[in-house]
């Protein structure tokens, strides 16, 4: 009987892992997608790691645009989604950054 050996340990990043969101799309109860979105991070730091992945790059329709926030580091990010218009939303898609 062979033992097998425990598999190798996996090196731990030196940066901390910080979330990366590419876009996001709401839809209303028609299906339609809703329009006129506004996007807020409050408390959120773009500026440390890169000042050109801000918040707006959730709702641009461009897949290659990031939204990222160093501050998740203290454990926490929130992003807010603002409405143009009150709209009962049936349905959202979330894009990973990755």
């Amino acid at each position: 009987m062979r033992r097998l050996r425990d598999p190798p340990s996996l090196p731990r990043s030196p940066q901390p892992l910080h979330p990366t969101w590419a876009q996001s799309q709401l839809y209303d109860t028609a299906g339609a997608a809703v329009s006129g979105i506004t996007v807020s991070n409050p408390g959120g730091d773009q500026s440390s790691l890169n000042a050109a992945q801000v918040p707006s790059n959730l709702v641009d329709g461009d897949y290659d645009t990031r939204w990222i926030d160093a501050s998740m580091t203290s454990g926490s990010a929130v992003i807010e989604l603002n409405l143009a218009t009150p709209t009962q939303v049936a349905k959202y898609e979330l894009y990973s950054g990755g």
